[in-house]
């Protein structure tokens, strides 16, 4: 894929890889459109790049969705790329007085079905175009779950599932549209807050998914994502202790 001449919409841009991967895409002479719920801080932190602009954005308002996508048609109808980075996690044990049914919906409605609502919304769109890509963020939990965030790898896992089946699905079509996984480990992002673990930079993942991007690699394990997968791929068992020691 080309990394430059572009217009791209990124999700979950006002922090985070979501607007790590907005800065180095400014940079590279691309027209950006930054969404997310956060209006406030997106608007700052749009003013700081060069061709770039905020709309804000509930992912789980259908509402919302709908003037997203609209606004884009009418717009933007440039678009050739689609970065889905947006992204809910609560911490909560399955089985115990923590759980929470609205924890899951949230969960499940940013993670999972607004992707797949802005794919099939965005696609003849996209379809259009010489040269197109949709980008979905999973995470390393996608191949094994950890328990203190049961429903984020459950949806982690349904996106990544809904990447392997859009991909050839597409193909299928006879569409040029291709569609990447970026497959970050854990990362210093505003999700991550707290968390006492290793983490790698939401600027390193960003230089990583660029790199990989732009070499047609589909699947990115990012850092130990690809640990994890080799060891998954080895003992199911053994990756699914590893990252529940």
């Amino acid at each position: 894929m080309k990394t430059s001449g572009n217009t791209i919409l990124i999700t979950g841009a006002a922090s985070g890889i979501g607007l790590e991967i907005a800065k180095l895409f400014s940079q590279q002479n691309n027209k950006i459109i930054m969404a997310d719920r956060s209006i406030d801080q997106l608007k700052i932190e749009a003013s700081k790049l060069e061709n770039a602009v905020a709309i804000a954005v509930e992912l789980t308002d259908e509402n919302d969705m709908n003037k997203l996508i609209q606004t884009i048609k009418l717009n933007f109808s440039d678009l050739n790329i689609a970065i889905l980075n947006a992204g809910a996690a609560n911490d909560y044990s399955l089985y115990s007085t923590e759980y929470n049914l609205e924890y899951a919906k949230s969960e499940i409605h940013t993670n999972y079905i607004a992707n797949v609502r802005l794919t099939h919304a965005l696609e003849p769109l996209l379809s259009t175009k010489t040269e197109a890509a949709f980008v979905v963020t999973t995470s390393g939990l996608a191949f094994v779950p950890n328990l203190n965030y049961p429903t984020y790898s459950a949806t982690k896992a349904a996106l990544h599932s809904f990447a392997l089946a859009s991909r050839l699905a597409l193909k299928r079509k006879g569409s040029k549209i291709k569609f990447f996984d970026l497959m970050p480990p854990l990362t210093e992002t505003p999700l991550a807050k707290g968390l006492d673990a290793p983490k790698i930079t939401a600027a390193e993942v960003a230089s990583w998914f660029i790199d990989s991007f732009e070499k047609d690699e589909l699947e990115i394990h990012v850092g130990d994502t690809e640990k994890i997968y080799q060891l998954f791929l080895r003992s199911p068992e053994e990756a699914f202790m590893a990252v529940n020691p």
